[in-house]
């Protein structure tokens, strides 16, 4: 739909063939904008249906007798082109000759006056200035709708590339601790070659931890690329399985900070959904308790943490699998708290503020859970509920 058109297009579905020449008389010289108007005539539902499938129609001027008197089966068409054609711009002019008959049963049952979106009239009271008002109003009330719906369009195309930048800085920020890593095995396997230390078994340990991070960076890149598709398939998957695989990833940054971690609960429940996708939302959550005690341990105005802990509490809440991971490193700031999960949020001075925003869209969007936090004791607790 466009308005830059060099006329409007108004459709007059009636069976009546003095309605449809009256209507074209009465508008002949009606302009809005300084645009005529272009008449399309049906004389039945189908011809009205087919003509609003394959024109660019702004008005219809539609007469509910159009179907033998059947008054319900002419304002269920209206229901058929918001419903089945999804067209929620086009504008109804809805013409009846026994309007004051039927005026309860439109208020009480399809309750016309309180949609706007229809201009109910009485077919004896159209006069010449009363059409053309009529109409103008109409016309103005589509423009309206599309200006609003091209701006919605152009919003909805903007929030995606806000979006893949998201995304992008996520796949950053889970690349980063692999990277580190993997340097840190090249130093160390580097190291060994240098003071002729070949330990056989040792190598192979760090080749292991080296090949276990290359296949976490291969598989967050096809994980985001396949995040916002709909033929992702669920499965199903123990809860520990994915705890113990994220922290298999981060192991070395944590005993670099000192940090000690103790899964706890029943071990032995399962969930479904994606896996790969919940081990994201772990990682990223642990990570966000370890940079919690890096920069308390930083900051001179408050107190080193130096029993650094972590639980990961597997269990069920009313019957539904739940995660909740806590920490002792202090907590979260009152005043942020209920900011967390939104959009580019972080008080972190290189943060992207993208980590508990993408985490929450996978548990909540995506697997159809539920992720919140809240401060306890000295620390923060995340809970993540699951699907059965």
């Amino acid at each position: 739909m466009s308005l830059k058109k060099d006329n409007y297009k108004i459709l007059i579905a009636d069976r009546e063939e003095f309605s449809h020449k009256n209507t074209k008389l009465i508008l002949k010289d009606y302009k809005h904008k300084d645009k005529s108007l272009e008449f399309i005539s049906s004389f039945n539902l189908d011809e009205t249906k087919f003509f609003l499938k394959d024109n660019d129609i702004e008005v219809i001027i539609f007469d509910l007798n159009l179907v033998d008197l059947n008054y319900a089966d002419g304002l269920n068409f209206i229901n058929f082109v918001r419903e089945e054609l999804k067209n929620e711009i086009i504008r109804f002019i809805i013409r009846s000759g026994e309007f004051k008959k039927i005026e309860d049963k439109l208020i009480s049952s399809y309750k016309i006056y309180e949609d706007f979106e229809y201009d109910f009239k009485d077919t004896t009271e159209l006069t010449l200035p009363r059409y053309k008002a009529c109409v103008t109003t109409a016309l103005r009330s589509y423009e309206d709708l599309m200006t609003i719906s091209n701006q919605k369009k152009i919003l909805i195309e903007q929030s995606k590339s806000v979006l893949m930048g998201d995304m992008i800085d996520s796949i950053a920020h889970q690349w980063s601790n692999p990277l580190s890593i993997i340097g840190l095995i090249g130093l160390s396997i580097k190291h060994n070659m240098d003071a002729y230390n070949i330990d056989i078994d040792e190598n192979k340990d760090l080749a292991k931890r080296l090949m276990s991070q290359v296949r976490h960076l291969k598989e967050t890149l096809n994980e985001f690329r396949g995040f916002f598709r709909n033929d992702k398939k669920q499965e199903e998957f123990l809860i520990k399985d994915i705890v113990d695989n994220a922290l298999m990833l981060s192991q070395d940054d944590l005993m670099k900070h000192k940090i000690t971690i103790q899964m706890i609960g029943d071990l032995n429940i399962k969930s479904l959904g994606y896996p790969n996708e919940l081990k994201h939302v772990i990682l990223n959550i642990v990570n966000n308790a370890k940079d919690a005690f890096v920069i308390k341990s930083e900051d001179k105005s408050t107190k080193n943490i130096e029993n650094r802990r972590v639980y990961i509490e597997i269990h069920k809440d009313n019957n539904i699998p739940t995660i909740s991971i806590f920490d002792n490193a202090g907590g979260i700031p009152e005043h942020i708290l209920p900011n967390i999960f939104n959009p580019n949020f972080t008080t972190k001075k290189s943060g992207s503020g993208v980590g508990l925003y993408l985490s929450k869209m996978i548990v909540e969007d995506s697997m159809s859970g539920k992720i919140s936090v809240q401060n306890i004791g000295n620390g923060a607790k995340f809970q993540i509920e699951l699907p059965l």
